[in-house]
């Protein structure tokens, strides 16, 4: 169903402040969710206002999401570096704070890294503060970690996040943003799967003796994902527990505990070259590629992100923002119970 965008803010922001969420967080959280949801990526949208529910409420938050007023801190700082500490507040909240320094820090010094700790799930679809990176005219790479769901390469047992890398450029016009997970299929994909009560695709996942699955209840309760192509992505995977994970002092494996992890580097293009060059030089290499031969049955070649960048733009126009009917329908139940 299309829904309003701004009912969509409001039913948002109420079922969080209902959930415990002062004003400001919700209307954070909202935007993120809500941002999602007109990229396209409705497994990082409002249906992720469940996962809060049984987090907050129920109690399954791996570490505990602080909702307490106290605000995150800088635990160490450099001319080119910020470690924080996340206070253990939702990593919406976390990342959105961290990634406003950074953004100043980096205006000046060129390039900084910032790494995040001690932060509760959960930071969602990381493409919303990639483009947020990229508006400013920046260039942002991240690695991020999240408790195990995912058997490294050649393993049957569940160690590794789902543990995205995030690459962001900007253009002249949509950026370049390239979010993927390292796992064949998110968390928020395998939920979707099963609220639906489908069935995963085959090679996706499998069961804690190994043998591939395709029942999401049982993959969720004691099975695992599998990474993208193989060792490949595997190695991609633990360079991201480690980057994210242990270099920031959060969680890594089940060897060492700790919050979830976030690693990013924003680079000024400017310390290498003018913007405007720099720009016009994409510009080209994209021209480039719309122009090359077409594989028979492909109408449009596209870059990472543009056509996200283009259905935001279209809901965005429209005031609307496509919803699933039947996450709609429990999300009216879901402020019911919680009023």
């Amino acid at each position: 169903m299309k829904l309003k965008i701004k009912n969509a803010e409001k039913l948002s922001n109420d079922i969080l402040k209902l959930i415990g969420f002062k004003n400001s967080e919700a209307k954070l959280i909202s935007n993120a969710l809500i941002e999602a949801d007109l990229a396209g990526k409705s497994s990082h949208g409002l249906s992720r206002l469940f996962y809060f529910k049984r987090a907050v409420i129920d109690g399954i938050s791996q570490p505990k999401i602080n909702l307490k007023t106290e605000e995150i801190s800088i635990k160490k700082e450099t001319s080119n570096t910020i470690l924080v500490d996340g206070k253990k507040k939702c990593g919406f909240v976390v990342l959105d704070q961290a990634l406003k320094l950074t953004i100043k820090k980096a205006k000046n010094n060129n390039i900084v890294a910032t790494g995040l700790s001690n932060t509760a799930p959960m930071t969602g679809c990381l493409g919303h503060f990639v483009r947020i990176a990229t508006e400013n005219n920046l260039i942002y790479i991240g690695f991020n970690n999240s408790p195990g769901r995912v058997a490294p390469h050649g393993t049957r047992k569940k160690l590794w996040g789902t543990n995205p890398i995030n690459i962001g450029i900007p253009t002249n016009k949509y950026p370049i943003i390239h979010d993927m997970s390292t796992a064949k299929i998110t968390v928020g994909g395998l939920l979707k799967t099963l609220r639906a009560g489908g069935k995963l695709p085959k090679g996706v996942a499998i069961d804690d003796k190994g043998n591939l699955c395709t029942d999401p209840q049982k993959v969720f309760d004691e099975g695992s994902l599998l990474p993208i192509a193989g060792y490949k992505g595997s190695g991609l995977a633990l360079i991201c527990e480690l980057l994210a994970g242990a270099l920031t002092g959060s969680r890594a494996g089940f060897s060492i505990p700790g919050g979830w992890g976030t690693f990013f580097i924003l680079i000024n293009p400017t310390s290498f070259k003018p913007l405007k060059q720099f720009k016009k030089d994409i510009d080209k290499v994209i021209k480039e590629l719309k122009k090359a031969p077409k594989q028979k049955g492909v109408e449009e070649v596209f870059y990472p992100g543009e056509r996200s960048m283009k259905l935001r733009d279209k809901q965005l126009k429209a005031g609307t923002v496509d919803i699933d009917d039947t996450v709609y329908s429990n999300l009216q139940d879901l402020i019911k119970q919680l009023s």
